[in-house]
């Protein structure tokens, strides 16, 4: 993925290095201002992309085990989810996970039995 970062950022450049050789020429500026425009969109795009989809911390206080159980389409492993009381915040974890810790599972937690 990094690869494809640094080749979407060259043509990104190469868009606003030619958008300064439409406005050197003057060869028509609503073009050049276009792709100053798409340019720097693309740029800060991709620069900004980066933390958006960081995954959350999923360690802290205040999580509590719901008690849903499904299975991931996507994956095919079971997850739990959790809520945190105090934001609101919906969390889903690996059953395989919380196997090798199950700490933070409650005593009366039927999911308990996988630990």
């Amino acid at each position: 993925m990094k690869l494809l970062r640094i080749i979407i950022i060259i043509y990104a450049l190469a868009i606003l290095v030619g958008a300064y050789f439409i406005l050197r020429s003057h060869a028509g500026w609503p073009l050049a201002v276009y792709l100053v425009i798409s340019g720097v969109v693309i740029i800060v795009g991709v620069v900004f992309e980066r933390g958006r989809y960081k995954p959350k911390a999923s360690g802290g206080d205040g999580w509590e085990i719901t008690g849903e159980k499904f299975m991931d389409a996507t994956t095919g492993q079971w997850m739990v989810v959790r809520f945190n009381s105090r934001t609101g915040e919906r969390d889903y974890v690996a059953l395989d996970a919380t196997k090798t810790d199950c700490n933070f599972l409650p005593a009366y937690s039927p999911l308990q039995d996988n630990c």
